[in-house]
């Protein structure tokens, strides 16, 4: 299956996108693809209206905030003691709300367009689509190989200097440090692992979705 996350919105009513990506899980036939494409082509043009629209209020917002430092600073210096700036807190406010909506609204586009590039246009796309899946897969599976191989290495390592320290007691700070070293050296590789296999967990969900077209 192919996954979009609709991101809840103050700034575009996403009930149509919602409504996409419930029937996405429910095509059967190349027809219903090509009128489900049409269909998310026109809502991701859509959203594009809505960043843009997003883009403008960050404008406006960025010209209020010049323009009240402007009016405070020509205030005279006890009028700006005792007098608050409520406008100003409520403008810088609005500034990272705007900033997340609309990488939300980017993330959502990208979502719709992966979609429509992976929805099977015909049985010869089909067939293309799900060997550029495996040969995908196995790419990843053959670069998880290599991390469990550097992974095995730092631990193989990591033993050897154990053994090479004093024993008992004498030799426990020792044995500390190489078993933190050993983690901050496994950590990266652990991210790398969990990442790829995130992504081949992808890949069979779609492999499966798409053969179901066959």
């Amino acid at each position: 299956m192919i996954d979009i996350h609709v991101p809840a919105s103050r700034e575009h009513n996403t009930a149509n996108a919602s409504q996409l990506v419930t029937d996405l899980a429910n095509l059967r036939s190349f027809e219903e693809i090509a009128e489900w494409d049409k269909r998310a082509t026109v809502e991701v043009e859509n959203i594009r209206a809505t960043l843009r629209a997003i883009e403008s209020k960050q404008q406006g917002l960025f010209q209020a905030l010049e323009q009240e430092k402007r009016e405070h600073e020509a205030k005279s210096f006890l009028v700006r003691l005792f007098v608050g700036r409520q406008e100003r807190m409520r403008l810088l406010a609005e500034q990272p709300r705007l900033a997340k909506e609309k990488a939300q609204i980017e993330g959502l586009v990208d979502q719709f367009e992966a979609a429509i590039d992976f929805t099977p246009d015909s049985p010869d796309d089909l067939k293309e689509l799900i060997k550029e899946c495996k040969q995908r897969k196995k790419e990843l599976l053959t670069e998880k190989k290599a991390v469990y191989a550097q992974m095995a290495s730092i631990r193989v390592e990591a033993r050897q200097k154990t053994v090479d320290t004093i024993p008992g007691k004498y030799g426990k700070w020792n044995r500390r440090q190489i078993r933190l070293e050993k983690e901050s050296a496994l950590q990266p590789h652990e991210n790398e692992k969990a990442a790829i296999e995130r992504q081949i967990i992808k890949l069979d969900r779609v492999i499966i979705w798409l053969e179901r077209f066959k």
